[in-house]
């Protein structure tokens, strides 16, 4: 029953925060496909289980230690957060490794999240501490790949409650540039990146 009623909370907070992403439409469009007797089976299970979060620290920025720093300690600098329907406030734990080729030019903590269902729409959320960005002149931004679309800096007041400066992207399937990753995708990952805190280097 608490379950259900979190669940009920966080779905309205949902609709709240995703009208600055037509949520008019996509609600329309799922009662379209409720009325036609939901989505079907194939479709759902056409979709990853797991993908791969990323968040990508430039190079020559921070040392090995500053880096490790971020995401190690019973309060993390760093924290990557997932709310979906079955997952109401999913906080993600990242491997003990920091990874140099994952992505070119960057050092790389990896975190995994399974993906329960893909025919709800979903929020993937990372933060880092104000006072830590600031003192080194850095910021958090999103994925650079042209085909995240939905994504976008994480307002002060959000229904998340998550602390800024944060980002956050949205996973929707009857949206363009929103969608879950396919089985069949050979890169299933989403990045975070923390690069310097200047404009030209905004995607």
């Amino acid at each position: 029953m608490k379950k259900i009623v979190i669940s009920s909370i966080l779905l309205l907070g949902f609709q709240a925060f995703a009208q600055r992403l037509d949520y008019e439409k996509i609600a329309s469009q799922k009662q379209e496909s409720k009325l036609r007797g939901g989505i079907q089976p194939e479709r759902i299970n056409s979709f990853s289980s797991e993908i791969e979060v990323y968040v990508s620290v430039q190079e020559n920025l921070l040392t090995v230690d500053e880096v490790y720093a971020l995401f190690r300690g019973e309060n993390p600098l760093l924290n990557i957060f997932y709310f979906s329907k079955d997952d109401p406030k999913l906080r993600l734990s990242p491997e003990n490794a920091v990874y140099p080729s994952l992505e070119k030019g960057y050092n790389v903590i990896r975190y995994r999240l399974p993906i329960k269902s893909t025919n709800w729409y979903s929020f993937l959320a990372a933060t880092v501490d104000a006072n830590f960005l600031k003192s080194k002149k850095l910021k958090l931004v999103g994925d650079f790949r042209p085909t995240f679309s939905c994504q976008e800096a994480l307002p002060e007041s959000n229904i998340f409650g998550l602390p800024t400066p944060g980002y956050v992207n949205e996973f929707f399937n009857d949206r363009k540039g929103c969608g879950y990753f396919k089985k069949t995708a050979e890169d299933k990952s989403y990045r975070f990146h923390i690069i310097p805190d200047v404009p030209s280097y905004d995607k």
